[in-house]
């Protein structure tokens, strides 16, 4: 019995030692564990800090991007004032130039024609033989060289001629 009592604390004491190598193992790792639970929530925290962070800064680049934008804009429309107005106001004034040119040229062109009627009014009667003959043929039907050829006058004295009694 003493050898039974002797196995039976052997196999008790090699149980106890197993028991108390799986409970510090146990702990160990429990330990360990903890540690990476408490090391994952840190990192956790730590991204939940890093994403409130880059929110933040999307919302300042942001605000700075409109800033810039809006000085941005201030400034075009400051160079449009103060070089493309004026530029633009001068093409008017030009504008407005020309079409008092060309209207004043339109009024002298109007003062020249009714000159040059007058004067035909009191030349027609003094006409001279040339006249009369180049007007003549011209209400006969025949064509201006013709008309110059035959009298032996230059085609541009008959077309004036002709011009100026109207007939062309």
């Amino acid at each position: 019995m003493d050898f039974d009592l002797l196995v039976y604390a052997g196999i008790g004491a090699l149980l106890l030692l197993i028991f108390l190598m799986v409970y510090f193992k146990d702990s160990e790792s429990a330990q360990k564990f903890s540690k990476f639970e408490r090391m994952v929530e840190e990192l956790m925290q730590q991204n939940h800090q890093l994403r409130r962070e880059m929110l933040e800064q999307n919302k300042q680049i942001k605000a700075k991007e409109a800033a810039f934008e809006e000085y941005f804009h201030k400034r075009v429309q400051e160079e449009i004032n103060t070089n493309v107005m004026p530029l633009l106001n001068s093409l008017r004034e030009i504008e407005n130039i020309m079409q008092n040119f060309q209207e004043e040229q339109q009024d002298r062109l109007s003062s020249l024609e009714e000159r040059t009627k007058t004067i035909n009014r009191f030349a027609a009667p003094s006409a001279t033989s040339n006249e009369k003959q180049v007007i003549t043929l011209f209400k006969e039907g025949k064509k201006e060289h013709e008309i110059a050829k035959e009298l032996r006058l230059g085609l541009g004295e008959v077309q004036f001629i002709l011009k100026m009694n109207y007939l062309k």
